[in-house]
């Protein structure tokens, strides 16, 4: 009978629902607030004469492209994906105290995420 190659493959096993959840929300989170921070940067830049933008439409995308990242990093398993998180709201918390802005918190399936990772954090590496 003959072997297969796939049969000699062994490949991580997949994380658990929770984390699988968690990623996906990440990573949509991530996508929506990049492409709505795209989509309104146009009027957005033109519009706030008195508080400047671009560190705003700068820290957005950053904070949404360090989500898609963070997301990658939970679905691999990584802890460190958690850090990535924490960065992402921060960095927008601390450029919009910065500009004088009030700080907006993150959406709901940004905290199911956490709530999710947090569940299973010894799962974690």
């Amino acid at each position: 009978m003959p072997v297969s190659r796939m049969s000699s493959y062994v490949g991580t096993p997949s994380p658990p629902i929770g984390l699988r959840l968690a990623a996906i929300a990440c990573v949509a989170t991530g996508f929506y607030s990049g492409l709505g921070r795209i989509a309104v940067a146009p009027t957005w830049l033109a519009g706030h004469n008195d508080v400047p933008a671009w560190p705003l439409l700068l820290a957005d995308l950053t904070g949404a492209c360090l989500l898609l990242v963070a997301g990658v990093l939970i679905w691999l398993r990584r802890r460190v994906g958690v850090v990535v998180i924490l960065a992402s709201v921060a960095l927008s918390a601390i450029v919009r105290l910065t500009v004088g802005l009030p700080i907006r918190s993150p959406g709901w399936p940004l905290l199911a995420a956490l709530a999710l990772i947090a569940a299973n954090i010894r799962r974690l590496h």
